[in-house]
């Protein structure tokens, strides 16, 4: 293992890299109005995130998006700023990058 690889785990030996995108935001990915749809609360992203460290995902991409889309499912609704998200999770974690 190369120095920058102890520094963010983007540079390690492994080519393909597997993160979580858009975690930041209510709905993530997802355009739906179930229940159950990610509401992007603290709690739940901090959860989400200690997961992804411990199951070896390399990174987090947040989106940068501040207006939702409104709406029946107001995708996008909820949503931490980028900079913010990514240091409030980095205080949290050891392990894992934050693009």
């Amino acid at each position: 293992m190369d120095d920058m690889s102890v520094i963010n785990p983007m540079f390690g030996g492994q080519t393909f890299k597997i993160g979580l995108f858009s975690a930041n935001c209510s709905g993530g990915l997802a355009v739906t109005t179930v229940p159950e749809r990610w509401a992007a609360e603290w709690d739940a992203i901090v959860e989400l995130t200690c997961l992804a460290e411990e199951g070896g995902l390399e990174f987090i991409l947040p989106v940068a998006k501040w207006k939702g889309y409104a709406g029946a499912s107001d995708i996008l609704g909820r949503s931490y700023e980028t900079f913010t998200h990514g240091a409030a999770l980095a205080a949290l974690t050891s392990n894992i990058a934050f693009s």
